[in-house]
């Protein structure tokens, strides 16, 4: 799926639960060679408020999916009293379902809200991982195959990463491309290119 794809059914199933309006913060994409249940460490600091019993699937990204397509979302948005609502976007039958989650608050909702609010009407994500190929993406990717792909909205920013490391279970150390976007244009804010160290 595209960004694009994605986002309008997680508006529509994060309407449906309570403290709506929710606001978009942070939205990521992700392409992963493996599939994934849970959210891993990514609620690490906070209380949970409300929690769905459901297990939720990151489906693996197919190796021949087009630039932007990954095959799983997760979608963070706040509400007026400071919770922050997770859903998950996959089609892992053979439709597109949004899902939600969890709503949680405390200390660790400020790691999402710290560029503010998402741009409500970024590029697709098809169009900023082409901006990142020409920045060093393609070469990184023809040289670690089966990297791990994130694209994540933050604020006003597309952030492109491959990395070498598990985005869900990091340990160990890695290899990862970063190219930062200006979300509303696509245009290079920063090509931070190609690091090693600890994931």
């Amino acid at each position: 799926m595209l960004y694009s794809q994605a986002i309008t059914p997680a508006h529509a199933t994060q309407a449906t639960e309570a403290g709506s309006p929710w606001t978009v913060y942070a939205v990521f994409g992700l392409g992963m060679s493996q599939s994934a249940s849970g959210g891993g460490g990514l609620i690490n600091g906070c209380s949970t408020v409300w929690e769905n019993s459901s297990t939720f699937t990151l489906p693996a990204t197919p190796s021949n999916a087009t630039g932007g397509q990954v095959a799983g979302w997760i979608v963070l948005s706040g509400d007026a009293a400071g919770n922050m609502l997770m859903t998950f976007v996959n089609d892992l039958s053979g439709t597109i379902v949004a899902s939600n989650a969890i709503v949680f608050s405390g200390s660790c909702t400020s790691t999402f809200k710290e560029f503010g609010a998402a741009t409500t009407s970024p590029v697709d994500s098809s169009t900023v991982v082409a901006s990142a190929g020409s920045h060093g993406g393609s070469n990184f990717l023809s040289g670690h195959s089966g990297a791990t792909t994130i694209l994540a909205l933050l604020g006003p920013y597309w952030e492109v990463e491959y990395t070498t490391c598990s985005f869900l279970y990091p340990s160990g150390s890695g290899t990862q491309y970063v190219g930062i976007f200006y979300a509303g244009n696509g245009t290079l804010f920063d090509n931070v290119g190609v690091t090693s160290g600890a994931c």
